[in-house]
């Protein structure tokens, strides 16, 4: 997969488990294909973090499109706040995001560069993974 995207939904109060069987409805419904779903039980609450890969950015736009236009975005906008989607291409020296249950908590973070660097921050990465990876497994960057 070239691209990646992380579609963030802002849940209601207890609403994360609420939109789980609409939500599934509506991937399996559509393209791409789904990496990891996430609920937040640390930081900010109520948020579901969807993972999906596509092979173009062609594709990802036309899923994201469909919930853009539908009377119910993501299959369970009676529990939605807000959504919000972010698109990534992945730093060229990672393998393919791998799937799999590998524990019960994982960490999310999120770094802004300068509108200047990313190739000096993948460079940083390149070298830091390999050390970074000994202690736990790394899902995504880019």
């Amino acid at each position: 997969m070239t691209h990646y995207e992380i579609a963030t939904l802002k849940t209601v109060i207890f609403g994360a488990g609420k939109a789980a069987a609409g939500l599934e409805a509506w991937l399996g419904a559509g393209t791409g294909t789904l990496l990891g779903a996430f609920a937040t039980d640390i930081g900010p609450l109520n948020e579901v973090f969807v993972l999906r890969g596509f092979d173009t950015l062609e594709a990802m736009m036309a899923e994201r499109r469909r919930a853009l236009l539908s009377a119910d975005p993501m299959g369970c906008s009676a529990f939605l706040v807000d959504l919000r989607f972010d698109s990534y291409v992945p730093f060229d020296f990672l393998p393919p995001v791998a799937t799999g249950a590998l524990g019960p908590v994982y960490e999310v973070r999120s770094y802004r560069t300068r509108l200047n660097g990313i190739a000096e921050t993948q460079e940083k990465w390149r070298g830091a993974v390999p050390g970074r990876s000994a202690y736990s497994p790394l899902l995504f960057a880019g």
